[in-house]
Order: structure tokens, then sequence, then C-alpha cells
């Protein structure tokens, strides 16, 4: 999150709405964690000390508190091995340890050609004390220790500057080497870890290595390796709200050279494939280019806050911010980013699980944006505030997956979405999209286009809650729903289309149970879209007073010319629940005048 002593004009909105959702976050040393909305709705201010500094192109963003604090280093007891397996070394002092003899010749080995300037703890200059922790890395490399904690002490390491690559990406990487991230880990079962209780500030500013973009990858992990572990750091960029619409905030220091342009964050979890593994825990990404975490393989986030730099509706209309960055891009690039800037967490490609807790996604494009693969998503407990367009959009296969006791509270465009495609006729046999998965316990507020449409089978959907809408909570009325006449979408919007235009998937077996609003039925609408394949949206169950289920099922194709269905819909509703043939009337998305329906159940 950004931290404001005092605010800066641009930041003035959100950090209004940040303390009022109690979002600000105290040092590492007591942090108050997020809670789950089913714990805590509305959560109280916690302390937020020091500033993040102002974005743009003023050079290096002002020391915080945390930053200007005298760098006393770790305590030496902390640099002593805990045996000859498991080594610890301090990122101020590691060339000076008192070592096992074969570790400590394997270090002085790698690090032979380290600047005599740069072997002094305590440094002044936060470039060179970037510098030494670039070499830092690399003695965590030489020795044959099975698992190696580098220890950073507080304060800023700035890398604005320094453009190439770090020492241990190989030559001729065609792939990882045009990031040119600044720390690279390519041995397994390597912790970054603070020295303190106050963070670690990781941050750049200005134009990267072709003297245009800003954007730059802070650490990689190598395809190859795994267990790379990140607690208690910063990773700072200098985008801010003001230059959102500018690409040269939002896109890579050396973009032209990426073979993969969107796949790239400030921390990234490989990039070619494997089964790597990286956790980031008590972590900070602040005034992010382009996004925060950028993982191919498995990836663990925890008690972690990332904050972007969209403007807050009092500030500049986000749709308006967002459509402008992306126009910029196609005219530089010559090609559409997609949806692949700016989000906290992007997973562009799974080996495993990605598993979100009690974390903060503020300010963004997305909040999560992941590609399946087969593999779960679990997200609990975080927060999703000032997000443009989804606060989870998940595309493809993601079996097992749980979303649940999250708050959504400012959302543009469906704060949950799963979007797939099946080519399975029969719906039993479906491995696409949201299934055999649970959205439970989640709170929705303030939001303008529904809180979920997904598609898919055997999903439990329990005891979400949407609060109605209430002008006196959105002052610049950007999320209200009902701002356009005709076109408020139901709570819970499943089609076949299945979230992606194109795409065709099944509605089947989910069972809805115990949703609510807080002014009146909880909406569920389930439609066969005439512009995609056949897909059924038989055996769904809904349960529970307060819920109302809608839905639009096409003409049998025995009777009835294309557009028809060759499923029959099977819907069931028990415990007070209501079941209308026929579309929300004032959701124009919705079809509700379409003549190809049934009427009623068969």
């Amino acid at each position: 999150m950004r931290r404001w002593s005092p605010p800066s004009p641009v930041s003035d909105a959100r950090a209004a709405l940040l303390l009022g959702l109690g979002l600000g976050c105290a040092p590492t040393a007591d942090r108050v964690q997020p809670k789950s909305a089913a714990e805590d709705p509305v959560q109280t201010p916690a302390p937020a000390p020091g500033d993040s500094g102002p974005g743009g192109e003023s050079g290096t963003p002002p020391d915080t508190a945390a930053d200007t604090a005298e760098d006393t280093g770790a305590p030496a007891e902390a640099c002593v091995p805990a045996s000859a397996a498991e080594l610890t070394l301090c990122a101020d002092r590691f060339w000076a340890q008192d070592l096992d003899p074969a570790a400590q010749a394997a270090i002085d080995a790698a690090i032979a050609e380290m600047p005599a300037a740069l072997r002094v703890t305590g440094l002044a200059d936060s470039v060179d004390r970037a510098r030494q922790l670039q070499w830092a890395l690399v003695a965590a490399h030489a020795p044959a220790a099975a698992s190696v904690a580098v220890l950073l002490p507080a304060g800023t390491y700035d890398f604005t500057g320094l453009d190439e690559p770090h020492l241990l990406v190989p030559e001729g990487d065609v792939h990882q080497r045009p990031l040119r991230p600044k720390l690279f880990v390519a041995r397994d079962h390597l912790s970054l870890l603070p020295a303190g209780a106050e963070p670690p500030v990781l941050t750049a500013s200005g134009p990267g290595a072709d003297g245009v973009h800003h954007g730059r990858v802070f650490l990689l992990l190598d395809s190859a390796a795994t267990e790379l572990r990140v607690e208690g750091l910063v990773f700072r960029g200098d985008a801010s709200p003001a230059t959102f619409t500018d690409p040269a905030f939002s896109m890579h220091e050396d973009d032209a050279a990426l073979a993969f342009r969107g796949q790239w964050g400030a921390a990234m979890v490989g990039l070619t494939g494997g089964a790597n593994h990286a956790t980031f825990r008590g972590c900070r990404f602040e005034q992010i280019n382009g996004s925060g975490i950028s993982a191919v393989g498995l990836l663990t986030v925890a008690d972690s806050v990332f904050e972007g730099a969209l403007p807050h509706p009092a500030e500049a209309d986000p749709e308006d911010a967002t459509e402008a960055l992306f126009d910029a891009v196609l005219a530089e690039r010559g090609a559409s980013p997609g949806m692949d800037l700016h989000a906290g967490v992007r997973r562009s490609y799974a080996y495993g699980p990605t598993v979100i807790e009690d974390s903060v996604f503020a300010g963004l494009v997305q909040g999560v944006l992941a590609s399946a693969d087969g593999f779960a998503v679990h997200i609990a407990g975080s927060t999703f505030t000032d997000i443009y367009d989804h606060g989870i959009y998940v595309l493809g296969d993601a079996p097992g997956s749980r979303i649940e006791g999250n708050l959504f509270d400012g959302v543009g465009n469906g704060a949950i979405k799963f979007a797939s495609h099946s080519a399975a006729p029969d719906p039993r046999l479906s491995t696409a999209g949201l299934r055999e998965s649970s959205v439970r316990d989640n709170r929705f507020r303030r939001m303008r286009n529904g809180a979920m449409t997904f598609a898919g089978v055997q999903n439990e959907i329990a005891r979400n809650e949407v609060v109605a809408y209430d002008p006196a909570d959105d002052p610049t009325g950007w999320y209200d729903p009902f701002q356009v006449p005709g076109s408020h979408y139901p709570d819970a919007f499943l089609i076949t289309e299945a979230g992606q235009a194109g795409w065709a998937n099944h509605i089947s077996r989910n069972t809805f149970d115990d949703n609510r609003t807080t002014d009146g039925p909880f909406e569920i609408f389930l439609q066969q879209r005439t512009t995609v394949e056949d897909r059924s949206i038989s055996g769904n169950l809904v349960t529970g007073a307060g819920q109302t289920v809608y839905f639009r099922h096409l003409l049998p194709c025995a009777s009835h010319p294309a557009p028809c269905s060759d499923h029959r819909p099977t819907i069931a509703v028990e415990d007070g629940a209501a079941l209308v043939v026929g579309a929300p009337a004032d959701c124009a998305s919705c079809y509700p005048d379409d003549p190809g329906y049934l009427t009623e159940l068969p």
C-alpha cells in the first residue's frame, strides 16, 4: 500500500479509502494482517508511517523512516551457519563471515572480482548497497549447502542506473537475459529475509536500459530452480496515478527485446517453464510498474500488499485511463497488450496450485490474473479494492479451486471471473473452467457489474453477501451499478459463453446455498447463449430463501431450428429459493426479449 505522510495530491482519494478500509500497513515487526471478510468485513485502520514518495521522473523516491534507519546490519549471531548444510549470509558482510572452510573458499572464488569499495559494512550509498546485494547473491550460489538464507539489513537498495542483467544470468539466454533482472536466483532453496524488524526496500526510478521505459524486474527465479522464499521485503517502482496513461511507466526497460512481452513483473517466478516454486510472505509491492509478481510455476503469497497506480475515480475515470494506456501501448508496440498490464499477481502458466492468503490488492487493472492450466487457484482472506476490471480473473481449467472469505470493495467488472472453453458436448465430461470448486463466504461492496461470472460444473457457491449500493459510499458514482438504465447485472451471471467471447462451457450440477444481499434477493442468472456451441445448464440446485434464479434455455432442436439445444434444463429450488423463467428485467446483457427461449420448464 502507499504510505502517506503527507499525502500527495494524486493519492488523497485512495489514501482516504484505504485508511477507511483499514488497509494501511504497519512496519514488518507489528504488521496488522488483513482479515477475511467473514472475520472483519470493514477493518479498523492500522498505522502507516512514512511516505513511499512521489512517482514520475523526479528521481529516487524519498526515503521512508525504514529507509533512513541506521543500517547497523544483522546481529553477528544471526550470521552463524546453523549447520554445514544450512548456510546464513548477511548481505553487508558475507565476504568476512566465519564460515566452514569449504564454504568460505567457494565464496571467495565466486566473489574474487567484487570491488573492494563494496566490501564495507554499513554502506551509506543506496546504489552501492544494491550492488553489494547483487554480489551477496553471487556468494549465495557458490557453496554446496542444501539451503542458503541471505539477510538484508534495513534501508534502501536502489537499482537506478544498474541496467545490466545480474551476473548470474547465463550469457546467450535469449529468454531471461533480456529481462535484465537485477537479482537472479538459479539455485534451489534460497531465502531472502530482512535482518531486523524494518523492511529492506528494493527500488528504482526513471528510465532503464532503453532510456525510455521505467519497468524493471528486481528479482527473477530461474526456470530450472525451485523453493525461493522471500519475506518482509518492499518492491517499489515509480508509477503513480498522474503517470498511469504513459506507457513509459508500465512497460519493461527493454520491452522490444522481450520474447514474452506481457510476462514480467517486479518479481518473477520462472519464465520458460518448470516445476519451480516461490513463496512471498509479508512483502509489499508499491507504485507498481507493470505487474507485481509474474509467475510461471508454483506460487504462494501470504500477508502481502500490492498497490498499483490506477487513478481513483475522484482523480480520473479509471476506464478512460485504462483505455488510454492500452491504446498508447498498442500504438507503440503495434500489438495489443490484451489484459497483460498492471495486475497484482499474474500467473502465466502453472505447474501446480497458486495460493494467495490474507493479502491486499488496490489500484490495479486486475487483482489476480491467472492461466489455470489444470491446477487450482486458492485465494482466501484477501481484500480487493479500486480494481478497474476483475478482482480475480482466471482463464482455463481450474479444478479444486477455493475463493473464500475475501472482501471485494470497489470493482469495475465482475469481481470474480472464471473463463473457459470445453469441447465436450456431455457436461459430465467437461474439464474446463471452475469445477469441483467453492466460492464461499465472500463479501461484495460497490460492484459496478455484478459479483461473479463463470461457467463450470460441480461447484459450491455459498454464503456470499452483496452489500446494496449506497451513493454515500461512492461520492463519484463510478461504482453505481444502475448508472446505465436497463444494464444492471445479476449478482451471479452464468452463461454458456463461458466468460470469454467465442468460448463455450457447461453450467451443470452447481449448488447455490444461502447467498444473500442486504436489500432484496440474490439474483442468479443461468443462460444458454445463441452465439456459441450448445452447452448444458442442467442439474443446478438453489437452496435457501433470499435467492432468485432466472434461466434462459434455448428451445429444443427436435422442434425448433438453430440456434437450439439438445440439452434439457433441470433446475431445482429448495428452502424458499425462487425460480423464474426469463431474465432479470433490468439486464440488457441478459437478452430479456429474445424469442428463442423456453417460456417454462419442459
